[in-house]
């Protein structure tokens, strides 16, 4: 059995009869000048990209820019419809308590548009929105599973 984490990354014990639920999260690294758009969740104190769960019939290319439209207000296109990264996590929610095993898929992204949209951001999930030099990008500030995929970015 995989080993389950909170909001904080703390392992969590998963009841043996509570159901594990599948969902996939697209997920964008858009990057201007030596700096990486990221975000951070009210739910977690790590950043991690702009990015979030896949809606049924949606492609996850799709899921990504629509979740970086609501976390940043920044309108952007993908790069590649190649994945830099995919990861799998294993977590709780603490929006409703529920076990996930999450398929990450991570695509580099560019802007569309200089200036955000800030009557876009969905201000109750996103506590702050920064461009963060990679210089200042640690493991100990960046989400573990995102850390997984950005680790390839900041070895450039």
């Amino acid at each position: 059995m995989p080993t389950f984490y909170n909001s904080h990354f703390e392992p969590i014990e998963k009841p043996e009869d509570e159901p594990i639920h599948m969902r996939a999260g697209g997920y964008v690294c858009v990057t201007k000048d030596d700096t990486i758009l990221l975000v951070n969740p009210t739910w977690s104190h790590f950043w991690e990209f702009p990015g979030g769960g896949v809606d049924p019939g949606e492609h996850i290319q799709d899921a990504a820019i629509r979740e970086c439209m609501e976390e940043t207000g920044y309108s952007i296109q993908i790069s590649s419809e190649t994945p830099f990264a995919v990861t799998e996590s294993f977590y709780v929610s603490p929006s409703n308590g529920k076990f996930y095993q999450n398929i990450g898929v991570f695509f580099h992204a560019k802007l569309t548009s200089e200036t955000p949209d800030a009557e876009k951001v969905f201000r109750d999930e996103i506590r702050q929105i920064r461009w963060v030099p990679k210089n200042e990008i640690t493991e100990e500030i960046f989400h573990p599973t995102h850390w997984k995929a950005i680790h390839h970015i900041l070895d450039q």
